[in-house]
C-alpha cells in the first residue's frame, strides 16, 4: 500500500520511508495527501503539545511557527525521535500511529520516565461494570480480556478489582463509535484505539475507560491478529490511565502512548510501569525474580553509597620516612 506525502516547504523534493504497522508495510515518497501543516496542529492539539483546542484550528486559528516549532520538539523529544522542531517525515509519520487518546504530560519528561497524576483511589477495593458491550466481539470475550487487564495490575498494588453487583461502580467500561458522550469522538480504525479518565472523588462521576467500536480488536488466542489492536494490551494501558497513571516515554512501558504494533504473548509488567504505580499504591510485600532474590521494592532502590573510612594517623616515625622520601624525590 502506498501513501503519498509532500514535504512542507517551498520545493518539493521525493524521500522513500519504510515504516513497519501491525505487520504491514507502507512506503512514504512525498507528503501533503496524508499529512499537512493543519492536520499536524489538529494532532498536536489533540494530545496537549498546543494551547488552542481542536475546534480552534479547525475553525481557522492559526499558531505561530514559534509555537508550532516548539510543540513539534517536545513531541519528538517525548517520541525519542531527532529534536528538529520541523514537520519531517518521520514525525509525520508518528504522528499518524493508532494510539492512546490521553493526552501526553511532556513537562520534564526526561527526569523521570514515568509520570503519575498523584491522584488516587482511596480504596482498597475498586468495582468496575460494562456499560456498552462491542458490537463485534461477544460479551463473555470482551468482558474476559478486561477483567485479566484488571487484575494484571492488581498483582502489583494493594487494590482487589470487582465486577460491580448491585452498587454503582467506581470505573465504566464501554464500546462507543464516533461521537459519544464524553466530548472526545473517535476517528475510525487505527486512529485513536481508546482513551480514559483518572482517578474520580465520587461514585455519581465514575472514571471511564472508552475503547473505539470501529477496531477490528482481537484477542490472544488468535493466530492473525496484524490487522488490528490486541484488545487486552491496550486494556492494560487504558487502566492504568484510570489508575492515575499518565502516558511513559520509555519505549518498553505498556503506558507508552502508541500502540506498540503487535501483540507479546509473554507480555509482563515493564518495571517502569511497576515503578510508576507503586509510588501511587505502595505494596509492602517485595516481589521476587526468577532466582528467589527480590527484584524490586515499592519504589526504586537508590544505590548504595560506599562509606569513607578514616585512615589512622601515622606515627612520627613514618611521617619523618615519608618526608624524608619526598626530599629525595625533589633533589633527584
Amino acid at each position: 500500500m502506498f501513501l503519498w506525502l509532500e514535504l512542507l516547504i517551498s520545493r518539493p523534493i521525493v524521500v522513500f520511508v519504510s515504516f513497519n504497522i501491525f505487520s504491514v508495510q507502507f512506503e512514504i515518497t512525498d507528503a501533503s495527501e496524508v499529512l499537512n501543516e493543519t492536520q499536524a496542529m489538529i494532532h498536536l492539539a489533540q494530545y496537549g503539545y498546543l494551547a488552542l483546542s481542536v475546534d480552534e484550528i479547525q475553525s481557522g486559528k492559526r499558531v505561530s511557527k514559534e509555537d508550532l516549532s516548539r510543540a513539534l520538539k517536545e513531541f519528538q523529544d517525548f517520541n525519542n525521535l531527532h529534536s528538529t522542531g520541523n514537520l519531517d517525515v518521520q514525525t509525520m509519520s508518528k504522528l499518524q500511529e493508532p494510539r492512546c487518546g490521553f493526552p501526553d504530560e511532556t513537562r520534564n519528561s526526561r527526569t523521570r520516565w514515568f509520570k503519575h497524576s498523584n491522584r488516587k483511589w482511596i480504596e482498597n477495593r475498586i468495582t468496575f461494570a460494562f456499560e456498552h458491550d462491542s458490537k463485534k466481539l461477544p460479551p463473555h470475550v470482551t468482558h474476559n480480556e478486561i477483567y485479566r487487564a484488571f487484575k494484571t495490575w492488581e498483582e502489583f498494588i494493594p487494590i482487589k478489582f470487582d465486577l460491580a453487583d448491585k452498587e454503582k461502580p467506581n470505573i465504566l467500561v464501554s464500546f462507543e463509535t464516533g461521537k459519544h458522550q464524553d466530548q472526545a469522538p473517535f476517528d475510525g480504525p487505527l486512529g485513536i484505539l481508546a482513551h480514559a479518565t483518572g482517578p474520580q472523588e465520587s461514585r455519581l462521576h465514575p472514571s471511564f475507560a472508552h475503547f473505539d467500536d470501529d477496531e477490528n480488536w482481537h484477542v490472544e488466542n488468535e493466530k492473525n491478529n496484524d490487522d488490528g489492536p490486541n484488545l487486552y494490551q491496550v486494556a492494560v494501558h487504558e487502566i492504568g490511565h484510570t489508575l492515575g497513571l499518565y502516558h511513559s516515554n520509555d519505549t518498553k512501558s505498556v503506558m507508552r502512548a502508541h500502540y506498540p504494533g503487535s501483540f507479546n504473548p509473554n507480555f509482563k509488567m515493564p518495571l517502569d510501569d511497576v515503578y510508576a504505580i507503586q509510588t501511587l499504591y505502595p505494596k509492602k510485600r517485595k516481589l521476587k525474580g526468577p532466582n528467589g532474590k527480590p527484584l524490586y521494592t515499592t519504589v526504586p532502590p537508590r544505590p548504595k553509597r560506599k562509606r569513607r573510612t578514616t585512615r589512622k594517623p601515622l606515627p612520627k616515625s613514618e611521617l619523618a620516612k615519608n618526608h624524608t622520601a619526598l626530599d629525595r624525590g625533589r633533589i633527584l
